[in-house]
């Protein structure tokens, strides 16, 4: 009882990942009270059923990184379901779940209670004490009498974790002489789920090709943007679909408008470190300790963007997504650092030509005489020249969030302590101390949760807050160096990214002000005395990942399992070639050519062409599908089905029914790992395994594939039967 008494009550807001897991770590302390207040019904923030995020979307992270190191994927579901190593927005949600139910108490997660304001009060019951209490003003609605009840609680601390994605910006842009603007259907990519939701209630008068609008260049804009064109093709080669919806969006192409320059980067990617083909998951890379220097160890970097970081960057991702081939082919005169999205059909699309990138900032939307679609102008930000997209038929798009306002509930007083900014949308408020969660002039406040940054970092700032705020009041916002070198560097950055985003220097402001995971979590780890947790990684070397670092004195368990599947992943990826089929299938989306010399002795060529067209899966145990036209010499000769299963990592060929579309029986599965077909550097070697039949030392007569990449990008492919005197197919991509 007397411990309660001098415990420390936290008011948290927000249930989001961030909100969780500071939550969690401020009750494990056991020094303080923790109430939890969330706005929705449901805990999870955005990846919560109905949130801003389709539930059927994948991360683009893998399941090691979003994860807290208390928790395994493993430990979601006792009777052993096992999830992919990119999860389904709604299986992260179950993530989230499971991890309150057996860490916080349901007492203390107030669910439906919306935070309508807060501010700072003398505290009554000890006057002259140093530290004011936070007035917080609550109300929840009743759903049987739709009363709202309102009260006033106080409390030591607080704790906002609003999560940047929660109030999508709203569209500002509008249409000249349109008229009524609900003509062409126009919504942010936060809502968009299915095509029906851009179809015109109209006939569309304009001949050619109609044009979806996405307009923005983030993660949001290359996801909605790789969705409707996925969508689209579905259309176009799913089966039991009427003529009369094929028509409506037939010849309907993606325009992409975005200001930099975009890579897809798929989710599984090369291994350049293996000395055969080898794909590994991307956060292997790109968060791996031996991306640094042993010594001096990593410590958290920032900075404004320079000509060196652009052309630093520029070469890693065109090395990662082609080999380093374009980077050679150029161009390299953008003054904008590329932006990297994490899409496994992004970049197919683009090739396809199913998604057109247009470089530049949407300046005016027209309306087209005779029809109600519109042609949008577009700015390139380096040369200034305008580029313009007619026949838009309707527009998403994903043009970020309003970041001012998670602070709206604050006085004025507090936003001000904050050093709030209303013109600085990359910086709104400055947190200095702490690992980005506090500002010193308040130090009974933290912020958790930072643009760009994932679940493990969230992990260390909830660390931070605890060991600042059991210190003692005295030193409760010195965990950081306040005051010290690094602190008055961190400051600076802060002014010197205000002034560079507020004088319209967009060259210089980096996409992810605060995006060095690698060096942040070692630099936390080493100021919070972790207990460095690497399971057969040497210190310096593998993935980094929140279970490397534990709390001392904390149970291993969660963490074997999650180091333990990460290696496994890794082992089976080397030795085994899992995530080949994967690459392959990601791989082939689009149209392949092939020429042989013609047997007939007149030096004739014949000309073998395979089409790859995407459809969603039409039996649910597979990850992914293509009908596939076979075509000779200009005629259809065939038709089959390609699928993907990620459960198994097989990829196989069937046959079409009679209606030449729907799915028939099985011909062949693909054998990525048979004993007789040893991988290259940089070649997958796939046998073709025909239906019932089994792998065997012995490939004689059967179908032989060969797929050669440049970096993570399938570049060609031959096909051709073992121990035959017929002559091999060599496919290349048609188009770019």
């Amino acid at each position: 009882m007397n411990q309660a008494v001098n415990m420390k009550s936290v008011a948290v807001i927000g249930a989001g990942p961030a909100g969780i897991i500071a939550a969690r770590k401020l009750s494990q302390s056991g020094k303080f009270q923790v109430h939890v207040f969330e706005k929705a019904d449901e805990i999870g923030g955005s990846w919560a059923p109905g949130g801003i995020i389709n539930p059927e979307m994948r991360t683009n992270q893998s399941k090691f990184t979003m994860s807290f190191s208390d928790f395994s994927w493993e430990s979601i579901d006792q009777s052993g379901k096992a999830y992919p190593v990119y999860p389904q927005a709604s299986q992260v949600f179950e993530y989230l779940q499971a991890y309150c139910k057996r860490y916080l108490s349901p007492d203390r997660l107030h669910l439906g209670t919306e935070v309508k304001s807060c501010e700072l009060v003398p505290n009554s019951q000890q006057p002259g004490a140093k530290m004011c209490l936070w007035k917080l003003k609550l109300c929840k609605a009743s759903v049987k009498n739709s009363v709202t009840k309102c009260w006033e609680e106080v409390f030591d601390y607080l704790v906002a974790a609003p999560g940047v994605y929660r109030v999508p910006n709203q569209w500002n842009m509008d249409i000249n002489d349109l008229g009524s603007p609900a003509r062409l259907p126009v919504m942010h990519s936060t809502r968009y789920r299915t095509l029906s939701e851009l179809q015109h209630h109209e006939p569309l008068a304009a001949p050619g090709r109609k044009r979806v609008l996405v307009v923005g260049g983030s993660h949001s804009g290359a996801e909605v943007a790789d969705l409707v064109a996925r969508q689209l093709s579905d259309i176009k080669n799913a089966p039991e679909l009427t003529e009369n919806v094929r028509d409506v969006w037939k010849n309907t192409e993606v325009a992409h408008v975005s200001s930099h320059e975009m890579f897809g980067i798929p989710a599984v990617i090369r291994d350049s470190t293996a000395s055969l083909c080898t794909f590994q998951p991307i956060d292997f890379k790109l968060f791996n300790r031996s991306s640094r220097p042993v010594e001096p160890p990593p410590s958290f970097s920032y900075g404004l963007v320079t000509p060196e970081k652009v052309t630093a960057t520029r070469k890693l991702l065109h090395t990662i997504q082609d080999g380093n081939q374009g980077y050679l082919n150029g161009h390299q005169a953008d003054h904008l650092a590329p932006v990297a999205v994490v899409g496994d059909l992004y970049t197919q699309f683009v090739k396809t030509g199913k998604i057109i990138q247009s470089r530049g900032t949407l300046e005016t939307l027209s309306h087209q005489e005779g029809d109600c679609l519109v042609t949008a102008a577009v700015r390139d930000y380096t040369t200034r020249k305008v580029t313009f997209i007619s026949n838009v038929c309707a527009i998403v798009y994903a043009t970020g969030f309003n970041t001012a306002s998670p602070f709206s509930i604050f006085d004025n007083e507090t936003k001000t302590a904050l050093e709030f900014d209303t013109a600085c949308s990359v910086a709104r408020i400055v947190l200095d101390c702490n690992f980005l969660t506090q500002n010193a002039q308040v130090p009974t406040f933290a912020f958790v949760g930072i643009k760009g940054a994932y679940w493990g970092l969230f992990e260390m700032q909830a660390r931070a807050i605890v060991q600042a705020w059991t210190q003692g009041e005295s030193e409760a916002s010195e965990s950081w160096a306040q005051n010290s070198v690094e602190d008055k560097k961190l400051r600076e950055y802060y002014r010197d990214l205000r002034k560079a985003a507020k004088e319209g220097r967009k060259h210089e402001v980096p996409s992810n002000p605060f995006g060095d995971e690698v060096g942040a979590m070692e630099q936390a780890s080493r100021e919070l005395d972790l207990e460095r947790f690497d399971l057969g990684f040497s210190e310096s070397q593998g993935f980094v990942c929140p279970s490397r670092y534990l709390d001392p004195g904390s149970e291993k368990h969660e963490a074997i399992a999650t180091l333990s599947e990460v290696q496994k992943v890794q082992r089976e990826a080397r030795d085994s070639g899992r995530f080949l089929a994967r690459a392959v299938s990601l791989g082939l989306l689009g149209d392949w050519i092939a020429a042989t010399r013609s047997t007939d002795g007149n030096g004739s060529m014949n000309f073998s062409q395979k089409s790859f067209g995407f459809r969603f899966p039409t039996d649910p145990s597979f990850t992914s599908e293509y009908l596939v036209d076979e075509i000779e010499n200009g005629k259809l000769a065939a038709r089959k089905v390609y699928r993907y299963s990620e459960t198994t990592d097989r990829l196989s060929i069937w046959e079409t029914r009679s209606d030449g579309i729907s799915t028939g029986s099985l011909v062949a599965t693909l054998d990525f790992n048979n004993a007789t077909q040893a991988r290259g550097k940089d070649t997958a070697v796939a046998v073709d395994i025909p239906a019932g039949g089994k792998a065997s030392d012995s490939i004689e007569g059967l179908e032989v594939y060969r797929f050669h990449f440049a970096g993570s990008s399938l570049q060609m492919w031959t096909a051709g039967r073992a121990d035959s005197t017929s002559p091999t197919l060599n496919f290349t991509r048609v188009g770019r």
